[in-house]
């Protein structure tokens, strides 16, 4: 297995060096894993405009004996609705940032991606501000409910 073709959405991205970058995506077949773009800061990168955070990308890996290496890339949704207004923004990125940060690493949560770019349409789609919020509370609420965080409360009743 030490190539592998996946489906993922990227959660975020930091500068690793003066030519690579060091990126989070997360992918149904191995969880939140950080992989290195060899190259992905240069300016002549073919990987640049792909490795926009929130987009959702056909990725192929190469699994080396420290590290992750991204091979190729291809954008296959990048909710162009979202760039465009800054609130919409603001809560994709939210959506990004909470997923980032509850998940481990290797984390593997059953039928996440999914609801990650469900929600990411829902913030592409909505025309009123005030649902904004809504979606994300909401999506926060499924999160924890997939990772086995919120109690049952049905059994305190009894």
């Amino acid at each position: 297995m030490k190539n592998q073709t996946v489906k993922a959405i990227i959660l975020g991205k930091k500068t690793l060096s003066d030519n690579d970058k060091l990126v989070f995506l997360y992918c149904d077949e191995f969880g939140k894993i950080c992989v290195i773009a060899k190259g992905a800061n240069k300016m002549l990168s073919r990987t640049t405009g792909h490795l926009e955070t929130l987009n959702l990308v056909k990725t192929s890996l190469y699994f080396g004996p420290r590290n992750i290496i991204l091979s190729e890339i291809q954008t296959l949704k990048y909710f162009p609705k979202i760039r465009e207004d800054f609130s919409k923004l603001h809560f994709a990125f939210s959506v990004a940032e909470i997923t980032d940060k509850t998940i481990y690493d290797r984390q593997n949560v059953k039928n996440l991606l999914p609801l990650i770019t469900e929600t990411l349409s829902q913030i592409s789609q909505t025309s009123a501000p005030n649902k904004l919020q809504l979606i994300t509370f909401a999506y926060s609420a499924k999160l924890l409910d997939k990772l086995g965080l919120i109690p049952n409360f049905q059994d305190l009743e009894n």
